[in-house]
């Protein structure tokens, strides 16, 4: 079985989940998965309203408005909705004294095989990888950049003035 570290980084098509209160802190998380991800088809699953000045870093927004209502038809829509995506990933975001394991699970009952997020207690297999959170002092696009450190994906940008390396075409295989 691959390292789901290894599978996360390999992604296509990865489902980001914002923390509870919104995405607004996720802009410098967003341009590191760019960077680190640059071939990988982001969709942040939250309302248009809620992506707000993220939107530019993403593909695609799925609205999560069942989320907040507990809408269960439309919880199973959402699903629904996931698994027609057919999304290699997801790293779900928190903010501290938050959870991931709801929407992991969320992630997991759409066939999502890879669900990051930060965990301080065991639960099963629904975190794959479970990361353990950071220190108490670290909130906000902080927090959201050492999960990306934790899981490999701290790919930072080229100097200014720094040339920029050929890169192979695979677009024809």
């Amino acid at each position: 079985m691959t390292d789901p570290r290894v599978a996360l980084r390999r992604a296509r098509r990865l489902l980001v989940v914002p923390p509870a209160a919104g995405c607004d802190e996720l802009g410098p998380a967003l341009v590191r998965l760019r960077v680190a991800l640059p071939r990988a088809m982001v969709v942040l699953l939250a309302d248009a309203r809620a992506a707000g000045r993220v939107a530019a870093f993403v593909d695609q927004v799925v609205p999560a408005g069942a989320l907040a209502r507990f809408d269960a038809p439309g919880l199973s829509a959402l699903v629904e909705r996931l698994v027609a995506a057919r999304l290699d990933a997801a790293l779900v975001f928190t903010a501290a004294g938050e959870t991931a394991f709801e929407l992991a699970y969320l992630a997991y009952l759409a066939g999502i095989p890879v669900r990051a997020g930060f965990a301080g207690e065991f639960g099963g297999g629904v975190l794959s990888p479970a990361v353990p959170p950071p220190p108490a002092g670290v909130i906000g696009p902080g927090r959201h950049l050492s999960l990306l450190d934790a899981l490999d994906l701290s790919a930072t940008l080229a100097p200014a003035g720094a040339k920029a390396r050929p890169s192979c075409d695979d677009s024809a295989f």
